[in-house]
Formats: structure tokens, C-alpha cells, sequence
């Protein structure tokens, strides 16, 4: 029988990606020297496909301008419709204006270019656009190039010691005061390091369609335990 205060469950499936998410997210704030955001940094993400789609989200929440390319059109414009993507352009010059522009602002993007991934990386090179991060699975010519050029290669990272990644349903009563439910929580938990502040912020808004009312943390159990507990907590006033 479930105690009438037992919180909702995720499913597997939906907890591997967002762990996988966190993995990139992590690697990503590593490379950034744990500044609070990545505003200015190029991130080439390679072919567009279930890892790249990973690390473009923790792109996404990390603030970084992020890049995927494929030939497959349809592919392109499925992760404009899912949120992958912000933009899908057809060729490297749009691409390019893009990238630049909010590159020069600091400001986060994401840009599918339906271009083989080698057309892309060959047009990059002879046209000096370098990216500073890649996917370090993508083991190219071209992006060995890019390497050499000072592009650094990013693989998943593994939780701190003593930590593990919690994932939270926001409980219905709590479902229509979520930004209530998110101050209180950076309210009570204050010490918390800014990129897992982040992190809890803006994951939902950029993970999966089904992420959206869920919220996350990689955090100790004695944490864990705290934010379980307000989750339990009827909103004041209630």
C-alpha cells in the first residue's frame, strides 16, 4: 500500500536521459572553470543523433552557442520541434550569422544545419570558424583538425563523491506554484554552488517534453532528504 505522502515515481528510461544530460552539463561547467554560465563559448556537437541531442541540451543549460549538422532534414527540424534546436538552417553562411552574432553577445543558442557533418567541419576550418569544445566521440579527420587548431574534446563526467542525482515529480499541489516551489527551495538550500542552482533552474525548460514538471539535483542524501521534504509541504496558505 502507498503512504498517502509518497512522492510520484519516474520512469527508467526518463532517468537515463536526464542523467545522461547531467553528465555533459557537468563536463561542460568543467571546461567553463565552474563559471556560472558559458556565454561565448562554440560547442561543435558533431552528427545530429541521440548523444549529440544530450549534450545540445546541457549546451542549452550551461548557456553555451552549441551546433549539430545532418543530411537528413527531418532529423533537423524533430529537434526544432522537441527543443533540441532553436534554429534549422540549410547552409553555413546562416549558420555562421548565427553563431556569430550571439557568440559576440555571450548569449546561448542552438543551431541544426542539415550539412554532412564532414562538409560542415571542412567549411569551419578553411572559413576559421573554431569551435572551442566537440563531442569527444566524434573521431573525424575533421575534428582532429579542429583539435589541433585548440578545440577541446568533451566526455561525460561522473557525479562528485558522496553525490547522486535526484529526480523529483513536482507533486500536484505544488503544480501550479512550481516558480513558488523553485524560490523556496534556492531560499532553504542557499549555500548550494551556482551551476547546480542553474542546473535546477533551467533543466526543465530545456531536457525532454516529459522533463518539464520534474525537477533535478545532483546533491548528498542529507540535501536530497531537505527538498524531499518540501515537496511534501502543502504551499502556505493552502
Amino acid at each position: 500500500m502507498t503512504p498517502e505522502n509518497a512522492l510520484p515515481t519516474v520512469s527508467e528510461d526518463l532517468r537515463k536521459e536526464i542523467a545522461a544530460a547531467y553528465g555533459y552539463y557537468s563536463a561542460l561547467i568543467a571546461h567553463g572553470a565552474r563559471k556560472e554560465n558559458l556565454g561565448g563559448i562554440f560547442l561543435f556537437a558533431g552528427e545530429l543523433a541521440s548523444e549529440s541531442n544530450r549534450l545540445l541540451r546541457a549546451a542549452n543549460i550551461a548557456g553555451a552557442a552549441s551546433l549539430a549538422a545532418s543530411v537528413d532534414a527531418v532529423l533537423c527540424r524533430q529537434a526544432l520541434r522537441e527543443g533540441v534546436v532553436d534554429f534549422f538552417v540549410t547552409s553555413f553562411d546562416e549558420a555562421a550569422r548565427i553563431l556569430k552574432d550571439e557568440l559576440r553577445k555571450k548569449q546561448r543558442v542552438a543551431v541544426a544545419v542539415s550539412l554532412a557533418v564532414s562538409t560542415f567541419a571542412e567549411e569551419m576550418i578553411e572559413r576559421g570558424l573554431q569551435p572551442d569544445l566537440f563531442l569527444g566521440n566524434e573521431a573525424s579527420a575533421e575534428t582532429k583538425k579542429l583539435a589541433t587548431r585548440g578545440a577541446q574534446p568533451v566526455h561525460s563526467c561522473s557525479l562528485a563523491s558522496g553525490e547522486s542525482l535526484y529526480i523529483w515529480p513536482v507533486p500536484e499541489v505544488w503544480s501550479r506554484r512550481i516558480a513558488e516551489f523553485d524560490a523556496l527551495v534556492m531560499e532553504r538550500l542557499n549555500g548550494l554552488e551556482q551551476e547546480k542552482k542553474r542546473w535546477w533552474r533551467l533543466a526543465p525548460r530545456y531536457l525532454a517534453h516529459e522533463a518539464r514538471k520534474l525537477r533535478s539535483l545532483a546533491c548528498d542524501a542529507e540535501t536530497a532528504a531537505r527538498i524531499e521534504e518540501l515537496l511534501r509541504t502543502a504551499p502556505a496558505g493552502d
